[in-house]
């Protein structure tokens, strides 16, 4: 059965409602775990163990919606925020990109690494 992201983010909405850990776990918790489960998923990338990469994979991502769900009920911000902050982070760190230019990867290193610098200084 092939699921959508709208089906994923609605069974996260269910497990907030429902799951007391989930609840219990909160922004600062939810993080935590995002941490953890990327230590995992780096140790089955050095291993080259792709079937368990794409668990911890499902894992961090599980955690992040989470994360963005527990931050909503605060008040903070939402999933929808935190992908436009996303978007417009690649679209002026990846200008080529939206030019549908291929660069080398000395350049895309450059100008990720010159805007970067950009914004640092205002």
């Amino acid at each position: 059965m092939k699921y959508t992201f709208e089906e994923f983010v609605e069974i996260c909405k269910k497990s907030m409602k429902y799951d007391p850990w989930a609840r219990k776990r909160g922004l600062v918790g939810y993080c935590e775990e995002i941490y953890s489960e990327a230590e995992e998923l780096a140790n089955a990338a050095k291993k080259e163990d792709f079937e368990n990469m794409q668990e911890e994979l499902g894992d961090v991502l599980i955690d992040i919606i989470h994360a963005c769900l527990h931050a909503e009920m605060e008040g903070l911000f939402n999933a929808t925020d935190v992908m436009e902050g996303a978007m417009r982070k690649l679209n002026r760190r990846k200008p080529f990109l939206q030019e549908g230019r291929q660069v080398t990867l000395e350049e895309a290193r450059e100008i990720w690494k010159k805007v970067k610098e950009e914004e640092k200084n205002g």
